[in-house]
């Protein structure tokens, strides 16, 4: 049995992906801020194989606690799933500071403490970083959000060559997700559109991103290491 951990995981692309892992037969440990939304999933999933913590990435102390307990109730780690994020949405007159700051301190350092405390229990295994379809495409008023996936980007890559051999690094890229996070897409006219902005026809799900996680964590996938999969339905083509 693997031991897994997700952070974000109590709703959207994270809840999908800790259900997947579950299925499979393996340990999840996964994380979240919000207390109320993490023990609600606990409590709908009813697993003896689920665990939940109430950790905010943006600070490290938090982490560290994180990761020791991780080692302390179950050894080691074999897995960890960098999927937490925040996002603000504001013209750039409008975009506050501390805002700026929230989503930089969860998403870039975030991910960053992570993988360094995870790094100090993974013997072997594999890391996947959520990034975003708008690491690299430009869009407006969305600015602190798509510079973090950027950098997610990167770190990834990097990553990817410290940690070798023992340990593979790769990114999943996201398109458009039905997600709590964008509940934008329940506008007709909103869906409408960017449905003629996708190829495949349709808008991703959680379990779309999920299954693409598992597959980069599986024997299947162990000579990829510092690579990107997109997830977009064919998004980033137009």
């Amino acid at each position: 049995m693997r031991t897994i951990c997700v952070t974000g995981g109590a709703q959207g692309i994270g809840r999908s992906i800790v259900e997947r892992f579950l299925s499979m037969g393996d340990r999840v440990i996964f994380c979240d801020r919000n207390p109320f939304m993490g023990e609600q999933l606990i409590k709908t999933l009813n697993h003896p194989e689920l665990h939940f913590l109430q950790v905010d990435l943006s600070h490290y102390d938090e982490v560290q606690r994180m990761f020791e307990i991780i080692q302390s109730r179950f050894g080691n780690l074999d897995v960890l799933i960098n999927n937490a994020a925040l996002q603000v949405e504001a013209c750039f007159e409008d975009l506050d500071v501390q805002d700026w700051q929230n989503v930089i301190n969860t998403n870039i350092n975030g991910t960053f403490y992570c993988i360094k405390e995870a790094n100090k229990i993974m013997k072997t295994g594999s890391i996947v970083n959520i990034s975003s379809l708008y690491s690299h495409k430009v869009r407006l008023n969305k600015f602190s959000y798509d510079a973090s996936k950027a950098a997610i980007q990167r770190m990834s890559e990097e990553f990817a060559l410290a940690l070798a051999p023992a340990i593979r690094v790769n990114t999943i890229e996201p398109g458009a997700v039905d997600t709590p996070m964008n509940q934008i897409f329940t506008q007709a006219e909103v869906r409408e559109a960017v449905l003629k902005r996708i190829p495949l026809g349709r808008i991703g799900t959680g379990d779309d991103v999920a299954k693409a996680v598992v597959f980069l964590c599986s024997e299947e996938a162990d000579y990829i290491t510092g690579s990107t999969l997109k997830v977009d339905g064919g998004r980033g083509l137009l």
